[in-house]
């Protein structure tokens, strides 16, 4: 997928843009420089700007390295797409971005790199319950499973006082 839109045609941003930017920003152990604001449907970090929405990890490679060329993506090399750290980030052709997520997603080695859930959970050891799913197994994510029974105890509990309810 190549983007169209002029990321140079934000520049130069506004102190108060920049401040906005940067709060949202945080570095893990790690090095990546999470994005903690609202994720786009891919889950790459997005901010609304002069009224329209940027790709953060775009936005800041711009910021700090300069333009990436036409027909040019980014690739996370550190395989998390919050994160938003230029060092990170390496400008590639599509064909090439999706040899290399190929490369590091190959059978069951992709559940394992995966690091945060859908959710955006952790999947960190503390966090992470293993489970046998269509004779595979997989990690489950211990936050998510713990709000998913709550969601189904509570849709219980309405179901037996309308069942009580009802004569």
């Amino acid at each position: 997928m190549i983007y169209c839109r002029n990321y140079r045609s934000i520049f130069p941003l506004t102190p108060s843009e920049f401040r906005r930017l940067a709060a949202r920003i945080e570095e893990s152990p790690d090095g990546c420089w999470l994005w903690t604001g609202s994720p786009g449907v891919r889950g790459y970090g997005r901010i609304y700007l002069r009224g329209a929405a940027w790709q953060v990890h775009r936005l800041i490679y711009e910021l700090f390295v300069g333009p990436i060329p036409e027909g040019l993506v980014l690739h996370h090399r550190c395989r998390n797409k919050r994160c938003c750290n230029p060092a990170h980030l390496k400008v590639v052709t599509q064909a090439e971005n999706v040899a290399l997520d190929a490369l590091a997603c190959a059978g069951s080695k992709s559940r394992r790199l995966k690091t945060w859930c859908r959710n955006g959970h952790e999947l960190s050891e503390d966090n992470v319950r293993w489970r046998t799913r269509r004779g595979k197994r997989i990690r489950v994510c211990l936050a998510c499973e713990a709000a998913a029974n709550v969601r189904r105890n509570k849709r219980r509990r309405l179901k037996r006082a309308a069942a009580a309810a009802c004569p």
